[in-house]
């Protein structure tokens, strides 16, 4: 499972929510690793809850086009690395952030895992309504 953040860094209701599934799993006879990004602590892996958790390192100072979507963010090769050495049956993402994006889920199909997104709190979803409108709000924009 691949969040954009995980305990202890934040605990919420995404986190509780995984923290629950990955223990249901388990009752099901299934081994779940859970990889979330940090400044700090790449290659770390340490349980929480009796769950394996995983760090992958990322930009603590993005770039615009990071933020934007429009580069995978910096680092993205720990990430890959992470993903190869688990070698997982199914990848899941639980979050839609810059730490956790489409890029993840095309790196994990591309490997040839299976992809499941689950998006439980669209942080900033902004739809236009038409392209006269992009790059107006300042979440498009970056600032």
């Amino acid at each position: 499972m691949i969040l954009g953040w995980y305990c202890l860094d934040s605990v919420g209701g995404t986190e509780i929510y995984v923290r629950l599934r990955t223990k249901d799993l388990k009752l099901l006879g299934w081994d779940s690793v859970i990889l979330a990004p940090s400044v700090h602590e790449n290659g770390r892996t340490c349980e929480y809850e009796e769950i394996k958790v995983c760090r992958y390192s990322v930009s603590l100072n993005p770039s615009l086009s990071e933020i934007r979507g429009q580069t995978c963010a910096e680092y993205f090769e720990y990430f890959e690395r992470k993903v190869k050495k688990f070698n997982p049956d199914i990848v899941h993402l639980h979050s839609y952030t810059k730490t956790c994006s489409v890029y993840h889920a095309q790196f994990a199909k591309e490997v040839t895992f299976p992809v499941a997104v689950t998006v439980h709190v669209p942080d900033f979803f902004v739809r236009p309504r038409d392209s006269n409108e992009m790059g107006q709000g300042s979440v498009l924009r970056g600032e």
